[in-house]
């Protein structure tokens, strides 16, 4: 079914490519791919899909391009980094006939939230400019609001997820700075009120031991001579 409406409308290949990223994967590496592409034929072509009895003119211009939305799916309040955000894409392809004004969309998204969109664009609460189809004018400008209303979606709550981004960032860049600070000092134990490195010699602690001892007891001795003169 999809190859014959493809077929029928002369559909440009390339948007193949924007809807073989949909679909159950383990590891959505393909949302990291976009794309835009555009097929124009302003020129009466000598032969090809030039049907007046269908409204072509064999004229038009196709273009085809995928966007990327993101949505917050749960908020965790006591965990932020645990919150849960999706990053969803649509593949768009449009087809405008530069003499008549025929238009094709073909929209592939995993959920109707640009559907509605679209509808109420087109609907009965839709600016009268933006639903207008009078003439080839009137039909270009209409098409123009719908891509505007798509890139829209795509703009949305980027700003919270990107601000939640370098939340995470930062909260994430503190930890292993105090980590780091706390590693750097190699600090094993505290022994007779000196930090001794946990490379420290041990010969060489049992020698500094023994040099303050001795130190202490003549303090000691000095101390005791003072208090019986």
């Amino acid at each position: 079914m999809l190859a014959q409406i493809f077929t029928y409308h002369q559909v440009m290949p390339s948007y193949l490519d924007l809807m073989f990223l949909f679909g159950a994967q383990s590891n959505a590496r393909d949302l990291r791919y976009s794309s835009f592409r555009e097929q124009c034929m302003m020129k009466t072509p000598p032969r090809g899909p030039a049907i007046p009895d269908l409204r072509r003119s064999g004229r038009q211009f196709q273009i085809c391009y995928n966007l990327k939305g993101v949505t917050l799916k749960k908020r965790n309040l006591e965990s932020p980094k645990d919150s849960d955000w999706s990053i969803r894409q649509a593949s768009i392809h449009h087809q405008f006939d530069v003499v008549y004004g025929t238009t094709l969309w073909i929209i592939t998204k995993g959920r109707l939230d640009i559907l509605e969109r679209f509808q109420h664009l087109t609907g009965p609460e839709g600016r009268p400019e933006d639903k207008s189809f009078k003439d080839v004018y009137h039909c270009f400008r209409s098409n123009l609001a719908a891509h505007l209303m798509y890139c829209h979606w795509a703009t949305e709550d980027w700003p919270g997820y990107i601000s939640w981004l370098e939340d995470i960032i930062e909260r994430e860049a503190s930890d292993r700075a105090r980590c780091k600070i706390t590693s750097s000092a190699d600090i094993s134990s505290d022994f007779n009120g000196a930090l001794w490195p946990t490379r420290a010699d041990a010969s060489a602690v049992q020698a500094t031991s023994h040099t303050a001892a001795t130190a202490m007891e003549r303090s000691n001795e000095r101390g005791s001579h003072g208090t019986g003169s």
